[in-house]
């Protein structure tokens, strides 16, 4: 029920005066994360005239943004700056180059054999009032020319000699594309798959346009086509976020089937073979050689699929396997996340190597932190799951490790459960828990601590807000994944190993513990009263402010602490499922983004500091006049405030 006009009316009045003073900075703990992220990685076997065996990946541009190749017969690293854009595709052309596309529009080349780098033609892309203009997807066609698409739906085409470059028509289907894959067909015609819905269009260089689109009508309703793998006759396509995997005829369009696999939506992924395509989104499966097959392993048998010969699929023996070199190469080798080059044995099951090549040092972002329940301070940075802690007995910080590994995205929320941590991460809502007064061991395949605890899935893909109940359960709020409009709330109970959501039209920021089963959800424009017992909504009310974060009000069940509008601090009596009364309004004498509680005073941050608001009388003062950097990097313990500010940790007393 919508809440009646006249309960703002309660209001009481102006708030008391900032308390004067300049407020001092806080105290720099200095840069916790240094370690560059992997966007893409991918090999070649006797590649160029001079017949290298390559290894080549690319970094993001929060920690620098790199291209690096490796030759595999020295061990030698070459590496190249991007100037601080990224590159998620790389091509290893018929020239004996390797190219990548760039977030400025640009196609770089290197040449392995002198370690010449430069720039290929112009850019390619320039779509008006974008600031990134991604070469998101690059692929070699026939004639020398190289095809790409961008995030902004454009495609083009450059040149390898000439660098002459010719955009391509714009896709005639009205829609917001986002070009995901691109792939030459064997009669040198170019498949582009596509996102925003799925679609793989083919289009012919002779005709100058798009001939057809490939996927069936059962794909095209949402998500994306991050892959399209042409081996042999057939064409493969994955589907996002179903996590389908399809087999095309790539003579006439004609939809085969789905490969008979489990479909891999869960995020934990089916086969040990998961492996990067060169486009920065993971695929589970190789091609065999001269073959219309593809192959992968499922830690027990190589499990094939041949639409022509056995459509069911089929398993055999490991002892069976013998590899092609390429594919021997491919499966020996892997770039991490955090930019370590392992070694496998022959069915990538076992490390038998590791090698961390030097790399220059970046400071990377800190995108969120949280308090855990050994008292110290927990975080990480932009666009990674490595993990650090920061002890305030002993005064250091220490990077423990990848708490999700092989996997990509970042931590947006942390909460207690019992004697864990609990990190809640994109991408899927991955859920983790460490376990701090035991050993830290956790890699790909054996996460013993931190443990995986499950996905929440598409409908609450970042996870802005966590709390845990008294049952044990774990609630996120959160947007929906890639393909999917609004969000959701979902709950994940690691007892039962089980996960369910309940989509939302908007999108959802805070999540806020009232009591037993009892929760508030809270978007920009609405308030919902959870059940938690039966995860329903039972009452609602609109808000006529914008709220920007929320949380609870001391011990008090009954009031919550409220940013609307980032410069006003509300408290709010919720006792009444569907109503509310707004007991104090305070204006915030700067734009503020979040609110935590200590002391009985709310802990607001935001552009210009932190200020200690008293919300019973409206007494305030600005401790600290460091700005807050990403808003979820800020959590509090019994004495001090710790937040992000760049790539710096920080610190403040409270007062």
């Amino acid at each position: 029920m919508t809440c009646p006009a006249l309960l703002l009316a309660c209001l009481l009045g102006a708030s008391s005066p900032l308390v004067a003073g300049d407020p001092p900075p806080a105290t720099d703990l200095g840069v916790p994360v240094t370690v560059q992220n992997r966007i893409s990685y991918k090999t070649a076997h006797a590649f160029g005239p001079a017949l290298l065996d390559l290894l080549c990946w690319t970094t993001t541009a929060e920690s620098g943004g790199y291209f690096c190749g490796m030759n595999l017969g020295n061990g030698e690293v070459r590496v190249h700056p991007l100037n601080h854009l990224e590159a998620y595709p790389i091509v290893f052309a018929s020239d004996g180059r390797v190219y990548t596309g760039s977030t400025s529009g640009e196609v770089l080349c290197w040449d392995p054999v002198t370690d010449h780098w430069g720039k290929l033609g112009v850019p390619l892309f320039m779509y008006p009032g974008s600031s990134l203009n991604h070469v998101r997807v690059l692929c070699e066609g026939d004639g020398g020319w190289l095809y790409a698409g961008s995030c902004n739906g454009e495609r083009a085409r450059v040149h390898m000699v000439s660098e002459a470059v010719e955009k391509l028509p714009a896709i005639a289907e009205k829609g917001n594309w986002y070009v995901s894959a691109v792939a030459k067909l064997p009669d040198g015609r170019i498949a582009f798959g596509c996102g925003y819905k799925a679609r793989v269009f083919v289009y012919d260089p002779k005709l100058g346009r798009d001939v057809a689109q490939v996927l069936p009508s059962a794909w095209t309703e949402d998500g994306f086509c991050f892959n399209v793998i042409p081996v042999g006759s057939v064409i493969y396509a994955t589907h996002f976020p179903s996590g389908r995997r399809g087999a095309i005829d790539a003579g006439t369009g004609r939809f085969i089937g789905e490969i008979p696999w489990p479909h891999d939506s869960s995020g934990y992924p089916w086969s040990t073979w998961v492996h990067s395509s060169g486009y920065g989104s993971a695929v589970d499966f190789y091609p065999v050689a001269g073959t219309d097959a593809v192959i992968s392993f499922d830690g027990r048998k190589i499990q094939r699929f041949d639409p022509g010969a056995n459509p069911a699929a089929s398993s055999y023996d490991p002892l069976r396997f013998f590899p092609d070199p390429d594919l021997a190469l491919a499966l020996r080798y892997e770039v991490t996340a955090d930019c370590r080059v392992v070694e496998y044995d022959a069915l990538r099951r076992r490390v038998l190597k590791e090698f961390r090549p030097i790399l220059p040092s970046v400071e990377r972002t800190v995108f969120a932190l949280g308090a855990g329940p050994d008292g110290c301070i927990y975080g990480g940075s932009y666009q990674s799951t490595l993990l650090f802690r920061y002890d305030h007995a002993a005064g250091e910080t220490r990077l423990l490790g990848d708490h999700h590994p092989g996997w990509s995205g970042e931590t947006f929320s942390y909460a207690v459960r019992g004697n864990e941590l609990i990190c809640a991460s994109y991408t899927n809502g991955a859920m983790v828990g460490y376990d701090p007064a035991q050993p830290w061991s956790c890699e790909r395949g054996a996460m013993k601590n931190p443990r995986f605890l499950g996905f929440l899935g598409q409908q609450v893909y970042r996870p802005l807000s966590t709390c845990v109940t008294e049952d044990g359960k774990i609630w996120s709020v959160g947007p929906a994944g890639w393909g999917s409009a609004g969000g959701g709330i979902a709950v994940c109970d690691p007892d039962r190993n089980s996960v369910e959501s309940f989509p939302l039209a908007d999108v959802p920021h805070s999540i806020v513990l009232l009591g037993v089963h009892r929760l508030l959800v809270w978007s920009e424009s609405l308030v919902r009263w959870w059940d938690g017992a039966n995860n329903r909504m039972f009452a609602s009310s609109v808000l006529p402010f914008r709220s920007i974060d929320a949380c609870r009000w001391g011990g008090d069940s009954a009031c919550v602490i409220v940013i609307a509008d980032s410069t006003t601090l509300l408290l709010m009596d919720v006792q009444a499922p569907g109503r509310y009364t707004i007991r104090r309004r305070v204006s915030l004498p700067f734009p503020c983004a979040r609110v935590l509680v200590a002391r009985d005073r709310a802990i607001v941050g935001g552009e210009e500091g932190f200020l200690a608001v008293d919300p019973v009388s409206g007494l305030m003062s600005h401790f600290c006049g460091t700005p807050l950097g990403s808003r979820w990097a800020f959590a509090i313990d019994d004495s001090s405030i710790y937040f992000g500010h760049g790539a710096h940790l920080m610190k403040a007393l409270l007062p």
